[in-house]
This record gives C-alpha cells, structure tokens and sequence, in this order.
C-alpha cells in the first residue's frame, strides 16, 4: 500500500509539472484555431491563466493531502513543504487576479464587471460560468482564512480548508465545459489525469483520517 501511495504521489507531481510548460503553448494553438475576430490577446491570457491556476489548484491539494498524512515529509523538509504549498496557494491567487482582469479586457465577449462577479448574471454558459465564480468566492474564503483566521480561529481555519475539495471539482467543470482549448488533446488529458489523480488522493486522505482515529 505504501509503495503504492509514494508512487502515486511522486507522479502527481510529475504530471503538475509535466503540464504547466505546455500549457501556454496549447491555448495558444486553440487561439489560433478559432474564429474570435477580434484582439485575441485578452482571450488568450483568460485561458493561459485559467489553466495555469487550475493545475496550481491541484498541486496546492496534492501538497495539502501530503503534509496532512505526513507523506510529503518523505521527499521534503517539514519547513520547505509547508513554503513550497504556501507559495503555490500565492502563485495561484495571482493567476486568479490575471483571470479575472482578463476576462474583463476581452472585447469580444465584453463580460461586465457584475457578469464577473455575480453568478447567472452573463448569458455566456451561464452555468458554467456560474460555476467559475462561485469557485471563485470559495478561494477567496479560504484565503482570507489563511491570512486572518490562522492563528486565531485554527478549528474555523481547519474547517475552511476542506474547501478545495468542492473548489476542484467546481473548478474542473468549469474549465473543461467552458473552454474551447479542451478540444486539444494535450488540456484534455490534462483534466482527465488531474482529476483521477485528486479522486484518489481524496480517497486516501479519508482513509487516513478514520484510520487516525
């Protein structure tokens, strides 16, 4: 079962990384593939930063699960694991910020700001859309979270921090139901791994909480 666990972990990791490099360059071949009219470089950046902070999402919850049930600790320091998952959390709430701009400089679908930010408001796939933005509100909950209820409410911060969980599954409906780069096959997989791969990680990890008690 170890050997298992260990293995898995490593190529979750593998996969974040394998990933992260090509991913500009397949939304880049979607872009150049469809039929927007228009400037196409706030669209590009939407999807660049969408997938961008969507495999972050899922190495922050790999990073997450493997300090959480110690294994983390097998391959780094206890204090380089816990900086490493801080910095993904900040990388990933700037790709957030990134989408989000974006998504309001695109003049092709010209998104409002309450088309951003309120849900069924846009008639783009409003419910999809929908979805991105309540993950969106379920990030920002756990980052506000993480910077004011630490060390002062750790039962809150403990039981905001089962948000992710929903927040991935949200966010991988969204993403591969919205975008239009999912027809590459290189994004699909990527999904389709991704996916898999935080499944069983979650499964492990409730197996490791009532084995714990």
């Amino acid at each position: 079962m170890s050997k298992i666990i260990k293995t898995v972990f490593l190529f979750a990791i593998i996969i974040g990384n394998l990933f992260l490099p090509i991913i500009s360059r397949a939304a880049a071949t979607a872009a150049a593939t469809s039929q927007v009219a228009a400037n196409m470089w706030p669209w590009y950046f939407t999807r660049a930063s969408g997938l961008v902070a969507y495999i972050l999402l899922f190495l922050l919850l790999v990073s997450g699960i493997g300090i959480k049930t110690s294994w983390s600790f097998k391959f780094l320091s206890p204090t380089f694991a816990w900086l490493n998952h801080r910095y993904i959390g900040i990388a990933l709430s700037f790709a957030v910020i990134v989408h989000l701009i974006s998504l309001l400089a695109d003049s092709f679908l010209k998104f409002t700001i309450l088309d951003v930010f309120v849900p069924f408001v846009s008639p783009y796939k409003p419910l999809y859309l929908s979805l991105g933005i309540i993950g969106f509100y379920l990030l920002l909950a756990v980052i506000i979270s993480s910077i004011f209820t630490i060390s002062r409410f750790p039962k809150a911060w403990r039981l905001l921090h089962y948000l992710p969980y929903p927040l991935f599954v949200i966010l991988f409906i969204h993403g591969y139901f919205i975008g239009t780069d999912t027809k590459v096959l290189a994004i699909k997989s990527m999904y389709l791994v991704t996916g898999v791969i935080i499944a069983w990680f979650s499964l492990y990890r409730l197996y490791f909480f009532y084995k714990q008690k």
